[in-house]
């Protein structure tokens, strides 16, 4: 009858000491997230204050490059009036030229001694003839389907 009593302690003691051993690695493992949890955060933080730089960077890399567009638009309308120097006719054609190339109205008038309804006429003309060849290029490809 000992060796019974003296089994169940045996017994209860090991299942006291497994619970306890279960217990401290819950709270191990349970620490052990927080810290990643922390880690991760911070990485989080640092992730989102590197994408706000690079945006930021993209927004004003992306002003410059408008300006650069503007003043290479510049420089070809002086390149273009400068071919013809002391020519006081109207250049249609050197105003169609600008416009297919992005000037505004004004810098064509200027460029190109024409008045502003003439420089949108042209500017109109050559977006339907655009777009009188986006349809012809549409239709083609259709038929040839």
């Amino acid at each position: 009858m000992e060796t019974w009593l003296f089994q169940h302690d045996i017994s209860a003691n090991l299942i006291i000491i497994i619970q306890s051993l279960l217990i401290a690695t819950c709270f191990a493992v349970i620490a052990k997230t927080f810290q990643i949890q922390r880690q991760q955060s911070k990485q989080l933080s640092q992730m989102q204050n590197e994408i706000k730089a690079i945006n930021s960077g993209n927004v004003g890399i992306g002003r410059k490059m408008n300006l650069f567009g503007k003043e290479i638009a510049k420089v070809e309308i002086d390149k273009i009036t400068q071919l013809q120097p002391g020519s006081q006719e109207k250049s249609y054609h050197q105003a169609s030229i600008l416009l297919k190339r992005g000037a505004s109205i004004e810098d064509v008038v200027d460029s190109c001694d024409i008045a502003p309804a003439e420089a949108e006429l042209l500017a109109i003309m050559s977006h339907a003839k655009e777009n009188t060849q986006q349809l012809t290029n549409l239709q083609t490809s259709y038929i040839y389907q």
